[in-house]
């Protein structure tokens, strides 16, 4: 995981990079997690990082969490306010992957535009 990290923070400081036309690149990286049960052996910031979210969504069994309230949230540790940030979108429901995906897809046409 800490290779993942470390390539994403190099990947998404590459903005001086050129297309051939002289386009400047802007990576951006967006990440989908599914949670796992309650013994969920991922760590629960590694894609928020990956994907330079401002704030990491907290899971099921995370201390605050409650089925009835708003999303809870906390800052992530390693936020980079000089880099882009990317979709960190997380669900507990395997049946809503596909709108997560269809999320990320239309974010994808809209920058590719």
């Amino acid at each position: 995981m800490n290779g993942t990290m470390s390539e994403a923070f190099r990947i998404r400081e590459e903005t001086n990079m050129q297309t051939y036309n002289g386009t400047r690149y802007h990576p951006v990286i967006h990440t989908i997690y599914l949670v796992g049960n309650k013994t969920d052996s991922v760590d629960r910031e590694f894609l928020a990082i990956v994907a330079n979210a401002p704030n990491i969504i907290a899971l099921p069994y995370d201390a605050g969490y409650t089925t009835t309230s708003d999303t809870v949230l906390y800052a992530n540790p390693v936020y980079k306010t000089n880099q882009e940030t990317g979709k960190y979108l997380v669900t507990a429901d395997k049946n809503a992957l596909a709108g997560l995906f269809a999320q990320l897809a239309s974010e994808v046409l809209r920058l590719s535009h």
